[in-house]
């Protein structure tokens, strides 16, 4: 028997990528260090290191800040106030 306490932390953000405009979605998976996550992106493909992505008219800004295996992302928030 095998018990699965783990939690999900629901995070799932809807924006723009500043560049272009195109729609992307972040879903935060794990905090890293103060404002850096883990996230999973999609597209995943287009969102390359230096990009930044702009969630709540630009409340927050998500920047690229390392490219993962398997598609995941390394990104740092950029905020004002409580997250």
């Amino acid at each position: 028997l095998v018990l699965n306490d783990t939690r999900v932390m629901p995070a799932r953000l809807f924006g723009l990528k500043e560049e272009t405009g195109a729609k992307v979605e972040m879903l935060m998976l794990t905090q890293i260090e103060g404002n850096d996550w883990e996230v999973l992106l999609k597209p995943a493909k287009r969102i390359k290191v230096g990009n930044k992505l702009n969630f709540g008219n630009g409340k927050i800004i998500a920047e690229c800040i390392k490219e993962m295996d398997q598609g995941g992302r390394i990104m740092r928030l950029h905020y004002e106030g409580i997250l």
